[in-house]
Order: structure tokens, then sequence, then C-alpha cells
């Protein structure tokens, strides 16, 4: 009665839970492949149809040979497992995708054109309403919603994740991960070629088995001691067929690899590595230099005003506030540094302001006390220029100071200079054609640039830096991150 029981337990694990193998199967043979689905099916067949046999042989003629209906469920289930704990590994890795996802904003400024093409208004719409050949307005300082071309207007955008320069565009991050996981590696080719081959040889072996066990029983190559109670020479043989088939089901061979992809470039970016492939991967083994941008990855990211330096009569306060009012309008990370600087010394080194600073709104101390700008500019590369009080003020680099016929005094020259020999960014600051002062801006090395520069040189890599500042600041970040190779471009 045992037997009969098993019959209709494992009937469920065999066609219920196990469909799955037959449908892959199936759809396998008809593309003219084979891979491990197909074993699986064939060996978990194999074993229950022969055990359903011999159950009603013995039945109906009394004669009751062994049967092995566990081996069918046990080897299911084995399989399954491994399916599971494969959809964790991907599960886990998806998390960073997920990740990604949420970075992207949930609304988008649509632009409403008239019939003629002209702009009559704009409109808050859910980013997942986006179409093809919208027109989208991004805000400075807001995430962009889309990938796409900018139409007019510029500005900033910080891609730090992508360039190390300057949060990226969410949805090119998030398609670049999902390519990587979906990318195969030389391996993991070399690994569907030999499954290919694999599971015809393995049916190939089986079938050599049946033979060669049948075979020998026949000519009494070995003791009838060894048959099973009411077994005979092909139940002998069959059982070791089985048996080949069987072993190599759970063959990891199809699954290892593509599963080593998907969780190391998940782990990967969790971590800020963005991997572009399984080839990249697979290559990473033989890297002999490692090339770090130094904004935001070698430093901080986070740009401070260190030093503020005057070159007139004017007071340090109303030089601090001279240049805000001119950064106020910049998004650039620069500026927003030294606006933030400006606001700090207004509000919390001047007495009288500063017992009133608690009590006042952040609207309030970003714009109250600043001048009021017009004709406000960014020229990308060179710096920013404005009118105040009807004067121009120009806030930037020697390139912008030269192209603007301002002089540059060799005592002013000497102390950019000396700013850039120690990491930082001289800011120049001109107005009414006269130049004012000079701020040093820095971006702090990370704590932990150092310790990884020394454990990549311990590993036999080479560290090399890259960055488009100018040399004597890339010179210096380099010396102190222990770095002696850097690139200037």
């Amino acid at each position: 009665m045992g037997d009969w029981l098993k019959w209709a337990l494992v009937s469920v694990v065999q066609f219920v839970i196990g469909k799955r193998f037959y449908v892959a199967a199936a759809r396998a043979l008809r593309n003219g492949s084979t891979n491990m689905d197909v074993l699986v099916a064939l060996g978990t067949s194999a074993s229950y149809f022969y055990s359903v046999c011999a159950l009603l042989y013995g039945a109906v003629t009394g004669f009751w040979s062994p049967t092995y209906f566990e081996t069918s469920a046990m080897l299911i289930t084995f399989v399954l497992l491994g399916k599971y704990l494969e959809c964790l590994a991907k599960g886990k890795t998806s998390d960073a995708i997920k990740k990604l996802i949420e970075l992207a904003p949930a609304t988008a400024l649509l632009l409403v054109k008239d019939k003629g093409g002209k702009v009559i208004g704009e409109r808050e719409i859910d980013a997942l309403l986006i179409q093809p050949g919208d027109v989208l307005k991004v805000l400075p300082g807001t995430k962009v919603p889309a990938d796409g071309m900018v139409v007019w207007g510029s500005s900033y955008v910080n891609e730090s994740m992508v360039t190390g320069e300057a949060i990226p565009v969410s949805k090119e991050i998030i398609n670049l991960v999902e390519t990587a996981q979906m990318s195969k590696a030389p391996i993991q080719k070399f690994a569907d070629f030999v499954a290919s081959i694999f599971v015809p040889t393995v049916v190939a072996l089986a079938l050599l088995t049946l033979l060669g066990w049948y075979t020998a029983g026949a000519f009494g190559a070995y003791p009838e001691e060894w048959l099973p109670e009411n077994g005979n020479h092909f139940v002998f043989a069959l059982m070791f067929s089985i048996s080949v088939v069987v072993i190599a089901c759970p063959c990891a061979l199809g699954l290892a690899t593509p599963t080593a992809v998907m969780v190391a470039t998940g782990v990967g970016a969790n971590n800020g590595v963005l991997i572009k492939g399984g080839d990249a991967l697979e290559r990473a083994q033989k890297i002999k230099y490692v090339i770090f941008d130094k904004t935001g990855t070698l430093t901080q990211g986070k740009a401070t005003v260190t030093t503020v330096k005057v070159f007139t009569g004017m007071d340090r306060g109303e030089f601090l506030k001279l240049v805000a009012s001119a950064e106020a309008s910049s998004e650039h990370p620069l500026a927003k540094a030294i606006v933030e600087y400006a606001r700090h010394f207004h509000f919390f080194d001047e007495p009288s302001v500063a017992d009133d600073a608690p009590n006042k709104s952040k609207d309030t101390t970003i714009s109250g006390w600043l001048f009021d700008a017009s004709e406000f500019s960014a020229l990308p590369g060179r710096g920013i220029q404005c009118f105040i009080d009807g004067k121009l003020i120009l806030v930037g680099n020697r390139k912008l100071m030269t192209e603007s016929g301002i002089n540059i005094p060799t005592h002013v020259e000497n102390f950019v200079v000396e700013l850039e020999e120690s990491a930082k960014t001289g800011i120049i600051v001109a107005y009414e054609g006269n130049l004012l002062g000079v701020l040093g801006v820095a971006d702090p090395l990370k704590r932990e640039a150092a310790i990884v520069i020394e454990g990549l040189r311990k590993m036999g890599v080479i560290p090399v830096m890259v960055t488009g500042d100018n040399c004597r600041t890339a010179q210096a970040v380099a010396k102190e991150a222990s770095i002696f190779l850097f690139i200037n471009y």
C-alpha cells in the first residue's frame, strides 16, 4: 500500500510542481537544442515511469520489483531549491536597480504647445506618462526625469556617478546595470557551449551504461546475488542508467556563471562601482592600472571656501556679500559653496545680525541680505558675469579675466599659484574693471583615499589620477593621495 500512496503523491510533484521542466525541455527541443531542463525531465521521467510500470507489473503478476518514486520527487525538489536560491541571489542584486529607480523623480514639467508648436504653458505630469517627443522643463537643481536631448538653455548637471565630475541621470545608470547583468562573460559563453554538448553526451553515456550492464549480466559477468529482490538484469542495468542521468541533472554548469555575473554587478552597483558587463568583470583579474577621477572620487565632491583674500581697501564682509550676490543666480557647486560661506559670515560672524539669524527663514537668509544682480550670465569653463548697481562684476578663472582685459598683478598671480599648489582652486573677482580679491575653494580628499591607493599598490596595481583641474592643483592632490602618476587634460 505504501507504493500506491507514493505514486499518488509523487504524481503531483512530477506533473504539477515539475511541469516547468517539461515545458522548458519541449521548448529547447523545438529549437533544436538541449539544456539542463531536458536532463531533469528525462531523468525524473525515467525514474517515475519505471516505478509505475514496476508497480503495475507487480499488481498483475504478483512479482513485486523495487520502485524509485522518491528519486523522482527528491530530484525535482533539489533542482527547484537550486532555482529558488538563484532567485534569491538575483533578488538581492535587483535591490541595486530598485534603489537607482527610486532616484528618478516622480513627476516632470511638460511644456504644453498649441497647434503651431508655440509653448503656451506647462503642466506637471507623472514621470511614467512621459512619451517620446515630449518637451520637458528641468529646473536648476532638480533631477532629470528621462533620457533626452537639450533643446534650449544650459545648466550644470551633477554626473559624478558616471564621470566623477559632477547625481547621474538615473535612467542611464539603470540601463547600464541591467545590460551588465544580462551580458555574457567569455567563460559563460564557453559554459553554454559545453552545456550544449553535455546533455547529448549524458544521454549517450546512460544508454551505454544500460547496454553495458545488461550485456554483462546476460553473460554472467557479475554474480546473481547483486540483483535486487524480484529483479532481473534489465532492471539492474536500468538503475545504473537512471543514476547517470540523475547525477548529471543538478549540474551547475549553466547556472553558476550567470549567477556569479548577476551578483557581482549588483554588489558593485551597491558600492558605487559600475561594471559594464561580464566581459569586463572577467578581465578585471588582469588589471595593471586603476584610473581615478579626482573630483568626487578621490575627493569628497563637496567644495568649501577655505581662503578669502581682498587686495583692495574693501571690507571683507562687503567683498563676500558682493561675490555672493553675483553667484546666487548660479547653480554651480562652487557658486553654492561661495554663497554658503558668505551667508555664514554675514549671519554668524557679524554681531549685529547674529542674534536675529535663528528667527529668519531659509529663503530670507539666502536672498534678503544680497545685492540685486541683473543680466546674469554663466560662462562655461570660465566663470560668471552680471551687473550689480549697473556695474559689471566678474567671478572666475584667469581665462575669464584675460578675455575681459583685467590685469592680474604679480602678487595676485603668486597668491593663486600658492592656492593651487596646496590643492585648492583659486577664484578671481573683478568689479568695475578692477581686480578686488581671490577666494580659495578646496574639495577635501576622502579619508579612505590614501588607504585604498596604498592597498592597490600592495596588490601590484598602479593608481593613476585623471583631472581637468589645473596642473598645480592636480599635482598637490596626487601627492596628498600618494599617487605618483596623474594625467591633466
